[in-house]
């Protein structure tokens, strides 16, 4: 509380101090009384500087408008009067500054440039337009790499649709084919042959028979573990009908997209050069790459491999 007191007064005191009134005063009242101070701050006994205030102050009326009254009038004739002629000289002073300012650009105006200030103002010219044809030059090539991103972001989303379109009429064909068909079961008569009859094979042994992949005793057919629906859809997306090449392409994906021939036959118990040549067939549709006798999926092939859910559909080899 005390703090806030102290910053009370101080505040009002300077307020108070910069009031035009009481800076005028205290000017009048040294002019007025200039003697006196200086006798106060003299060299003097005190006896002598009582009787020289005495002497400038006989009487009491004479300390009342010496110390008041005559600086207060002073201070206040000041205020009153002194605008005027501040505000004359003022306006003197500006008006006689502009028409030097006139006089000055008329001057200029008619005087012609030097060699040298000319060559300055050229240079200045030729490096802006140079520095503005530089940023021209880097907006146009920045403008040229958009549209060429922008061209082959519109290839890519025309080819993945294409792609999509025919998958999906495969699998509205099938879808189709599978509502509208209905299979009825006829008894298999024997087959005739020159010695008699033979008996019709199952349909799990015309299949082992059929499917090079399964035709060996242990061989794993992981095209086989795939629905129907699943299966043709691959076929759409990789062009291929060989299920040794779509087996070899299972198996690279069982082994996270990059493994050896040898290495996706012996998980299968298949021959190596069989998934060899499944490979190179899908590397020439861009779906497979090899480096160092080493097989991976290409951008191409993984695309495929999560569009379809192979990854979640074909066992891990690796393991």
């Amino acid at each position: 509380m005390f703090d806030d007191l102290t910053k009370e007064i101080k505040a009002q005191l300077y307020e108070r101090a910069r009031s035009p009134l009481t800076g005028t005063f205290v000017i009048s009242w040294f002019a007025w009384n200039i003697r006196a101070i200086v006798a106060l701050i003299s060299d003097m006994s005190f006896q002598e500087k009582i009787d020289y205030w005495n002497s400038l102050y006989p009487l009491t009326s004479d300390i009342v408008i010496s110390v008041f009254i005559g600086p207060l009038i002073s201070a206040s004739l000041f205020i009153l009067l002194y605008p005027y002629p501040a505000r004359w000289a003022f306006q003197f002073w500006y008006t006689q500054h502009k028409r030097l300012k006139e006089i000055q650009q008329k001057i200029e105006d008619k005087t012609p440039l030097t060699q040298e200030e000319a060559n300055a103002i050229r240079r200045t010219a030729l490096d802006q337009q140079a520095q503005l044809q530089s940023q021209l030059r880097e907006i146009s090539a920045g403008n040229k790499e958009l549209s060429e991103n922008n061209r082959m972001l519109l290839e890519e989303i025309a080819r993945l649709k294409n792609e999509r379109t025919q998958i999906d009429a495969v699998v509205r064909k099938l879808d189709e084919q599978l509502a509208q068909t209905k299979v009825l079961k006829q008894p298999q008569l024997p087959e005739m042959t020159q010695i008699g009859f033979r008996e019709p094979k199952s349909k799990d042994q015309d299949k082992k028979e059929k499917d090079p992949v399964r035709s060996g005793k242990e061989g794993k057919n992981l095209f086989e573990l795939l629905s129907e629906d699943v299966r043709n859809a691959l076929i759409s997306a990789t062009g291929q009908l060989d299920p040794r090449v779509l087996n070899a392409f299972l198996g690279l994906i069982g082994f996270g997209g990059k493994a050896t021939p040898q290495d996706i036959a012996l998980a299968l118990k298949v021959n190596p050069i069989e998934v060899r040549y499944g490979l190179d067939e899908l590397a020439s549709r861009e779906l497979t790459s090899s480096f160092g006798g080493t097989y991976s999926l290409t951008e191409r092939g993984r695309e495929v491999a999560v569009r379809l859910k192979l990854t979640s559909m074909v066992p891990a080899l690796n393991t």
